[in-house]
């Protein structure tokens, strides 16, 4: 908060620090101008060929009735809202039911839309859902654990190195089957959205060979190529495995000056924030949702929910010239609210692009916020 006073030219910098009590029975998220418990569903680690189900409560704060419309559908998720038309003061509920016999192997986040009536307005509000289908090799006979297939690389990063904007990239790269089984890759997936993959499934014989072509177009606003790929195959000793994607983008003094987008691993954020500590140019941005971030967050970490309604409008308020590290819990919204503050004009920041999972998985501390 900037205060100017009668007495002097000069502006005054207030910082308020505090907490948001939350009401009982009230919600701080919203999609529309309906109250909901969460906007987001995190089903998890979920076996191929299961079920989950999980229930949102939505609640009528307005003095309006509100007719609640889910817009698309999916194949493998179930959803219901009951009751669709909700009278003021009332609750009621979302309802959603995951099957995954009929899901790809990996990691998926889903947004429904819902159209929102009130008083004769229309709000197109979105509600997302994540999770994760793996492998379930408790099923596997003796003979094939004893005798699995093995999937071997001869990289544990790939490097491709300095690239030019605006001109296609493509690499090629090898995966050997070194077990005396069929190895299937049913998927592989990577964490930034500007690489195509090519192809996503294939079987490899025993002692064969497989390739599949990874490609990239960045530009000068799109320079972010750092990314981590992950493969999922029916190897039970390496079912998922990831590697990092590093490299950079050959920009012009002048663009590069202007621009300074970077994805980085979780020892680049820690050392990152050890070498800010005590100063007041680094901001740590948690996009997640409260309940996420009351459940442990980065020390000093600033919460703003990326699926809430006004998070624009508060990222307007922050200083676009200090320097941003931005997570989420699994990089996805992060990526997302990176590059919307990027064409807001912010010019440093750093995504933590493996979120706070990756944070935990390496045991590094968190902090209560409360």
């Amino acid at each position: 908060m900037l205060v100017y006073t009668n007495i002097s030219e000069n502006f005054i910098r207030l910082i308020i620090k505090g907490y948001v009590i939350s009401i009982p029975g009230k919600f701080r998220n919203k999609i529309g101008p309906l109250d909901i418990s969460r906007s987001l569903i995190d089903f998890g680690d979920t076996f191929l060929g299961t079920t989950k189900d999980e229930i949102v409560t939505i609640y009528n704060s307005t003095e309006d009735t509100i007719y609640v419309t889910p817009r698309n559908k999916f194949d493998n998720i179930e959803l219901s809202v009951d009751p669709q038309l909700l009278e003021p003061g009332n609750s009621g509920e979302i309802k959603v039911k995951l099957s995954t016999s009929q899901s790809e192997l990996g990691k998926s986040l889903i947004s429904y839309d819902f159209e929102i009536t009130n008083n004769e307005q229309i709000h197109k509000s979105k509600f997302s859902i994540l999770y994760n289908v793996i492998e379930d090799f408790s099923t596997l006979t003796a003979e094939e654990i004893a005798d699995p297939p093995i999937l071997f690389t001869s990289f544990n990063k790939i490097d491709l190195g300095t690239i030019e904007p605006d001109k296609l990239t493509t690499k090629t790269i090898e995966i050997d089957n070194l077990g005396k089984r069929e190895l299937v890759i049913h998927n592989i997936i990577s964490s930034n959205g500007m690489y195509d993959i090519f192809p996503l499934k294939q079987k490899i014989e025993s002692g064969g060979k497989g390739t599949f072509q990874l490609s990239i177009k960045p530009t000068t606003k799109r320079n972010n190529i750092a990314s981590k790929l992950t493969i999922i195959s029916n190897d039970p000793a390496k079912s998922v495995i990831s590697f990092s994607i590093v490299g950079k983008v050959d920009m012009s003094e002048d663009v590069s000056s202007n621009i300074m987008i970077n994805e980085i691993q979780i020892n680049e954020a820690e050392k990152m924030i050890k070498s800010y500590k005590g100063k007041d140019e680094l901001v740590i941005l948690d996009v997640r949702t409260e309940d996420e971030y009351n459940s442990g967050c980065l020390e000093e970490a600033l919460n703003i929910d990326f699926e809430s309604s006004n998070f624009k409008k508060m990222i307007t308020i922050l200083d676009k010239q200090k320097t941003y590290l931005v997570y989420c819990r699994t990089g996805i919204r992060s990526k997302d609210a990176v590059e919307l503050m990027s064409n807001m004009g912010f010019r440093k920041i750093y995504h933590m692009y493996e979120g706070i999972k990756g944070w935990k998985a390496q045991r590094l501390e968190l902090v209560n916020p409360k």
